[in-house]
């Protein structure tokens, strides 16, 4: 069972004042999946997960081996280096971080609510084997209408281009 005896109960607050309004805005929605281009399973039992190309969004991982009770860390970042990812600190707070708790059947863990900036992901806590298979990256962005191109004969002007749209996307 969870142990919740170290939380805090909740505290009644005045409802904030003014009128809710409508923002006009295009929605956010998955514009694109991906694969990870490589997983692999680190001396200290963790996964390192590479994805394609850097993208602001989550992923969809499977955990078909987990039990109930396993506690799986996914922590997401932009840089990796040998042996695990770069955690975002922030006055002792982990960022980008989410915690799964495994019901011990069909385990998928896709956030709804949030998402994140990554190229690279761990996962901490899943014993089992994780394929590329089990993971998909979906790119989570407002959805407006691309209504102008850009390409130049220059391969790095081309990349830097599509790095800014995909920024301003975001």
């Amino acid at each position: 069972a969870f142990d919740d005896s170290g939380w805090r109960n909740a505290k009644a607050l005045e409802a904030p004042e003014g009128v809710l309004t409508f923002a006009e805005l295009e929605p956010m929605r998955k514009l694109e999946s991906s694969k990870p281009t490589k997983v692999e399973k680190l001396p200290n039992g963790n996964y390192l997960v590479t994805f394609p190309k850097q993208t602001t969004g989550w992923a969809r991982i499977a955990f078909p081996e987990a039990a109930a009770g396993d506690k799986i860390t996914i922590t997401y970042t932009e840089k990796a280096y040998e042996g695990g990812v770069v955690a975002y600190v922030v006055q002792d707070y982990l960022l980008q971080q989410y915690t799964y708790i495994c019901k011990g059947e069909n385990d998928v863990h896709e956030p709804k609510f949030s998402y994140v900036g990554f190229g690279y992901a761990e996962i901490e806590g899943y014993t089992g084997n994780l394929t590329v298979e089990d993971i998909t990256a979906y790119q989570i962005a407002t959805d407006v209408e691309h209504t102008g191109s850009f390409e130049s004969g220059n391969e790095m002007v081309n990349t830097l281009h599509e790095i800014m749209v995909r920024t301003m996307v975001n």
